[in-house]
């Protein structure tokens, strides 16, 4: 193996398929390196469940796949790593939802975007922290706690899919896959220094759904190209999700080059009032001016949104109070108290400790009632 400078967790999916096409690296090298640094960084708190024993042996199978025929159309992220946000279902593999209520559920199924990457050879390295149900905009639990951030320890890495945002920007893989209702993609992009993507709904299939029609699945990478071969990866229909049926399912184009067409490129300095620090402002233009530079056409849009928190508390809170109706009162004692509180208000004045008849085991908390309790 060469010797090289950079970890090979921060090289982009190109730079892996290039490694393992010269013998620089094997997939088994890549993960080993990987697992080394988890276990060095483990106090950033990237994981709720690593998975070393399986993605050792994906990446085993990915390598003696690379040795026999090399990379093929059919397999486009043959022995590339890839966390999953531990929102979304994977197969024998723990999925807790953050959640001391669901930290022992281990599904029988993949979610549909974990089967595509599997299917297009991708490894999976393990379960990335979140806030309970991915909740608030900060990746904490009573599961692990929270994920520190990778530029200043003592500040936030941002939420729901904080612990995507830590891999990412720590060179765990190229692709960290999150969802995002309510900015749990973009928020830990912005705090970490990556790049967040939040396809459009149904581009990439989302089952169980995790909030009732509100969050999409995304990605958070260190590259606009990787998330733009990532998502397509995983974009097309799936009977499970009905939003996955509309729109254009073409597929997501990798056009990142300055050459690639001309593009009209919108931007705002502000939502109305909500007005940024003058550094972050600064460097807005300074991309602006960038893009200009290499041929866009720049166009300053004037939009003024209002807070819509309380729109989205409104519609979170009673999903949430809905999923747990029957048998909050029961685990109450073992919910995020800022979770609860939320449960609680979804549930309004109608709320009754009546509700603790139902003297059944937890329900998996999935947003779809009635699903298999089995996973």
């Amino acid at each position: 193996m060469t010797t090289s400078r950079v970890e090979p967790g921060f090289y982009s999916i190109s730079e892996l398929q290039n490694a393992y096409r010269t013998g620089e690296y094997t997939p088994s090298e890549v993960i080993d390196d990987i697992l080394r640094r988890a276990s060095t960084f483990e106090s950033l708190n990237i994981f709720i469940t690593l998975d070393e024993d399986g993605c050792r042996a994906q990446a085993e199978v990915a390598t003696r796949a690379l040795e026999r025929h090399g990379p093929t159309p059919e397999m486009p992220l043959l022995g590339i790593p890839v966390t999953v946000k531990d929102l979304i279902r994977t197969r024998d593999l723990r999925t807790t939802r953050g959640s001391l209520v669901t930290k022992d559920f281990v599904p029988y199924e993949d979610s549909p975007s974990v089967a595509r990457l599997r299917e297009a050879g991708a490894v999976i390295v393990g379960k990335t922290n979140t806030s309970e149900g991915g909740w608030k905009g900060d990746a904490a639990n009573q599961l692990v706690g929270p994920s520190l951030n990778p530029w200043a320890y003592e500040r936030s890495a941002g939420g729901s899919s904080g612990g995507a945002g830590v891999a990412a920007a720590m060179g765990f893989g190229p692709v960290a896959v999150g969802t995002d209702g309510a900015g749990s993609v973009r928020i830990p992009a912005a705090f970490c220094g990556v790049v967040g993507f939040k396809p459009t709904l149904g581009r990439i299939p989302y089952w169980p759904h995790s909030s009732d029609g509100l969050s999409h699945i995304g990605v958070l990478t260190r590259s606009v190209e990787d998330a733009a071969r990532s998502v397509a990866v995983m974009s097309g229909p799936d009977f499970r999700d009905r939003s996955s049926n509309i729109g254009d399912q073409t597929g997501t184009p990798i056009q990142t080059g300055t050459g690639a067409r001309a593009l009209r490129v919108g931007f705002t300095s502000s939502l109305g009032g909500a007005r940024p620090e003058a550094s972050v402002e600064g460097a807005l233009f300074d991309a602006v001016a960038l893009l200009r530079e290499i041929g866009y056409e720049t166009v300053e849009i004037d939009i003024d949104i209002s807070d819509p928190y309380e729109i989205l508390d409104t519609i979170w809170a009673g999903h949430e109070a809905a999923s747990y109706w029957d048998n909050f009162d029961e685990i109450v004692h073992l919910l995020d108290p800022g979770y609860a509180r939320l449960i609680q208000r979804g549930a309004g004045p109608r709320r009754r400790s009546t509700c603790a008849r139902t003297r059944s085991s937890p329900r998996l908390h999935d947003g779809l009632a009635g699903s298999d309790p089995r996973g």
